[in-house]
């Protein structure tokens, strides 16, 4: 028996031609898809360009699967902008911030405008080569698979070829939908940032009052001054003659206080001015332009090194005609003999009354080093030190040590030894701009010696309230009126 054939010659004709189209379109189709991926991937083998983008040290620049950009800032987290469409984005993280950088920008007339336009100069260049050495990736990656594919030139040229064509397309795609004039106005944060807009908010809340609240300061404490003095509000220090000496501590890069200081200065014809140190925040050079004001003041301006102060801003309030920095040698100074020594610590980023063990021990053994010259030296009428644990080796040896430290005015006698320990004159500085709590109060005394005796014979404790509040006390107490 015969079998009829079982296909006939037309359909023996459309599926050699559907094989054909197979064979020509749908396989190089397939591999060029395959090229495509295989070049995108190539282009997340690559390494990040590494490039300084104003203070910040090799900042990385990689492509990322998704549309837009994003910045890291870890352990922040991360701000994202939608600056584009299309499979590719950027992103940029920020690593190493160099304090030198921040300093040397810092130290420009226009700061702000330097660092934006470096920074962005730096962005470009760094995103420039980053698309190169992704090109360069993108096509070994699409060559080396069309290569391994099809061995054949013409065909791994033709499929190299479809393979940039979609790269590039993705590229030019991104390009074209770029709108940065709307783009960074839509961030998006995550992490600790998502707190950053409600921060800004604060800071540029806390600004204005800030602004305000040095407007009505000199008001106030000269206002007040003049009435105490005008009413004799005050009891009598003494029917002879007096030396008066201002005690300020704790400022913290509180510029505004220098005006304050002056207007006592006038106020109450102060002599010189004893600073016990933390004139800044951070230690950076910047801080400097916060205590410009001292070499107005028109008297000597008696200063210790705080462990928020560093060798470079020792060197700058040094080099202040009018300045006096005590580093462990007596001085004799309007009829006293001062001795004063540097806190041996540098620790900015140090919280209240957490210093480790060996900490004090170290501001222990400095104190101690001072009272023994103190000892030797056998005339010294006060000393300074920061912190009040460096006081308490004096115990004995001096009549009076003045401190500062931490923020809260405190007065102690140790074997006849006054520990006169200051509050925060900057009223905590820039603490009280950035964290939710209460203003703290600005302090600071005036103490009266008489010029015979070279002994305290009283003092006026000088408050005057923190940001957003108006008022202002003077407190007199004579040494030994209750006896």
């Amino acid at each position: 028996m015969r079998l009829e054939p079982t296909t006939t010659r037309e359909e023996v004709i459309a599926l050699n031609k559907a094989r054909a189209l197979v064979r020509n379109w749908a396989v190089p189709a397939i591999v060029a898809l395959l090229g495509v991926i295989c070049a995108v991937g190539f282009l997340h083998l690559v390494k990040p360009v590494r490039q300084d983008v104003g203070p910040y040290q090799a900042v990385k620049f990689s492509l990322r699967f998704g549309e837009g950009t994003i910045l890291g800032f870890p352990p922040a987290g991360t701000i994202e902008f939608p600056t584009h469409t299309g499979p590719i984005g950027i992103k940029v993280q920020y690593d190493q911030l160099r304090l030198e950088g921040i300093e040397r920008f810092a130290g420009l007339p226009n700061p702000l405008v330097a660092l934006t336009t470096q920074a962005a100069e730096e962005t470009e260049e760094g995103v420039y080569k980053l698309l190169v050495q992704s090109a360069v990736a993108g096509f070994a990656g699409a060559f080396i698979f069309s290569l391994i594919a099809w061995r054949n030139w013409k065909k791994v040229l033709a499929g190299t070829s479809l393979a940039v064509v979609a790269v590039a397309g993705a590229t030019i795609v991104g390009w074209a939908t770029y709108h940065p004039e709307t783009a960074f106005n839509e961030p998006r944060y995550t992490g600790m940032l998502t707190a950053a807009p409600r921060l800004v908010g604060k800071l540029e809340l806390r600004q204005n009052r800030l602004k305000h609240y040095q407007k009505q300061l000199q008001q106030i404490v000269a206002g007040g001054a003049s009435l105490y003095l005008a009413t004799g509000g005050l009891p009598e220090v003494t029917d002879g003659e007096i030396t008066t000496i201002l005690l300020v501590s704790d400022i913290h890069s509180q510029y505004s206080v220098y005006e304050t200081v002056e207007t006592l200065i006038d106020q109450f014809q102060v002599d010189a001015v004893i600073d016990a140190g933390d004139l800044t925040q951070w230690g950076l050079s910047f801080e400097s332009r916060a205590f410009a004001g001292i070499g107005s003041l028109g008297v000597p301006y008696l200063f210790v090194k705080g462990n928020h102060d560093s060798e470079t801003i020792l060197d700058q309030v040094a080099s202040i005609p009018n300045v006096v920095v005590l580093d462990k040698r007596p001085v004799d100074i309007v009829g006293l003999r001062i001795l004063g020594g540097p806190d041996p610590l540098f620790t900015p980023d140090a919280q209240k009354r957490d210093e480790p063990e060996a900490e004090k021990a170290a501001v222990a053994a400095a104190g101690k080093e001072l009272a023994d010259i103190a000892r030797a030296d056998g005339r010294i009428d006060l000393a300074v030190v920061h912190n009040p644990i460096a006081a308490q080796p004096f115990a004995g040896i001096v009549p009076l040590v003045l401190a500062g430290h931490w923020h809260e005015r405190e007065l102690s006698t140790v074997d006849g030894t006054l520990i006169y320990d200051e509050g925060s004159s900057g009223g905590s500085g820039l603490y009280s701009l950035t964290n939710g709590a209460k203003p703290e109060p600005l302090q600071m005394s005036m103490l009266h010696f008489d010029t015979i005796t070279h002994r305290l014979v009283a003092y006026d404790q000088v408050d005057i309230t923190g940001l957003g509040q108006t008022g202002m006390t003077i407190t007199r107490e004579v040494v030994g009126s209750s006896e």
